[in-house]
């Protein structure tokens, strides 16, 4: 049996350094520097209690203005600051590795901002299915729950499902070779075991997209119970993948009754690299679209160098992210930094010394870049709205821009052959692509 993790699940925490913007003359001209306290507010466990983060504001030259560290929820009251735009920096180290996460805002105004962590589930035990009437077909089956589900070939009989909540839906898929059918299995307990009759098999819906004729593409589905709420439980509903030298039109999913809307997850590659190469993709919540949706925009890496980053975009965006890989001993960096779509020139400063030290941060310089993106979100109208719905609203971020986000990236090759430590870097891959704007 194999077994898969959902790509969005868990709560992905980044590390932000501090950056600052290579010209000094970024900051308009007719917004007037005024003391402006900046307050950071962690909740809903976006930081686990057993892990410390830290939290740097600096302006945009790279000077810190404040830093501190953290964990579990918390309240921080920085001192005021004068300017009228900074970067605020996170960060934190996996729990299960020597990875540590960054991710940076740039060109941001001071005030109070609020990080929500995603809903927090243990887990609470396995369930004991026993399936009977197993149909003669062969085929594989899938069994998909809350943060979990598994794939595997037929035929089954007993199998054990662990468990993130409670009181559990599980939803069964099996396809064999005449067609897919499924089965909503209800409110499943740890420690229980439940006999499931697979005659109640029922026949699911079904929907098509049409999509740019392309011999290279990925979808992944996921379904969900309740309209608008895309942080609560969600449901595995299949993925596929396509490379070859025959074109498509169109591509579907099959989905159960008892799941109302969907996320819909389209990613075009230029190039039979696929996920080594650039692509196009779009994300989507609610009914699955009718066609896929390409960002009008693109992008040009003028400079890949950590100390002299720059792009440079035909079309309008609302977000602008690059990756970036560095390594200090056995510890990997890997840095997030989201930034204004006008303001797309900066360096990689050092961190504070004493979160450098602490966290064993490799020094700007030595950080190559994996790639960029370039995003804009329908139901958004700029990157100052992004950081709002993001920083300031009470809201979770897609269940606000449920129209979700179209996407532009581009693999930096120019930084792996100048960078002597790229060749050891490996790629940031698709599961970590879909690129929602977690703070």
């Amino acid at each position: 049996m194999i077994s898969h993790s959902k790509i969005c699940h868990g709560t992905i925490l980044f590390i932000c350094t501090v950056f600052f913007m290579a010209s000094c003359d970024l900051l308009n001209s007719d917004e007037e520097e005024k003391d402006t306290p900046f307050v950071a507010n962690f909740t809903n466990y976006w930081l686990s209690e057993d892990a410390e983060g830290f939290i740097v504001i600096s302006d945009m030259q790279g000077q810190t203005l404040d830093a501190a560290t953290w964990s579990g929820n918390t309240r921080i009251e920085f001192e005021s600051v004068s300017d009228s735009r900074i970067i605020v920096t996170t960060g934190t180290r996996d729990a299960y590795s020597s990875t540590v996460y960054m991710t940076s805002n740039c060109y941001v105004k001071p005030g109070e901002w609020t990080w929500k962590g995603k809903p927090h589930f243990e887990y609470e035990g396995s369930a004991t299915l026993q399936f009977t009437n197993e149909p003669q077909e062969t085929g594989w089956y899938l069994i998909s729950g809350h943060d979990h589900y598994e794939i595997s070939d037929m035929p089954v009989q007993n199998h054990y499902f662990p468990l993130s909540v409670t009181e559990d839906d599980l939803y069964f898929m099996i396809s064999p070779d005449e067609g897919q059918s499924y089965l909503w299995i209800q409110d499943i307990i740890p420690g229980e075991t439940r006999t499931v009759n697979l005659t109640n098999l029922k026949s699911p819906h079904s929907a098509d997209f049409s999509m740019p004729l392309s011999s290279h593409f990925f979808t992944y589905f996921l379904g969900y119970q309740t309209v608008g709420k895309y942080y609560d439980r969600s449901f595995y509903l299949g993925s596929h993948e396509m490379f070859g030298e025959e074109a498509v039109t169109s591509h579907g999913v099959t989905y159960p009754v008892e799941t109302t809307d969907i996320r819909t997850q389209i990613v075009i590659f230029d190039g039979p690299d696929h996920w080594a190469g650039d692509y196009w993709s779009f994300y989507r919540y609610g009914q699955v679209p009718s066609a896929y949706e390409q960002i009008n925009a693109d992008f040009t890496i003028v400079n890949s160098q950590p100390d002299s980053f720059q792009i440079d975009i035909t079309g309008a965006v609302d977000n602008v992210l690059s990756n970036w890989v560095g390594y200090s001993g056995w510890t990997q960096v890997r840095w997030r930094v989201f930034t204004n779509p006008n303001y797309t020139t900066f360096a990689l400063p050092r961190m504070p010394d004493s979160i450098a030290i602490s966290y064993d941060l490799p020094h700007s310089v030595q950080f190559s870049l994996k790639n960029v993106e370039i995003m804009d979100y329908p139901d958004l109208d700029s990157h100052e709205e992004v950081i709002e719905t993001l920083f300031q609203s009470d809201d979770y971020f897609f269940d606000i821009a449920t129209d979700g986000v179209l996407i532009r990236t581009k693999q930096d090759n120019d930084s792996a052959q100048s960078n002597s430590s790229a060749t050891n870097t490996p790629k940031i891959l698709k599961q970590n692509d879909p690129m929602i704007p977690i703070p």
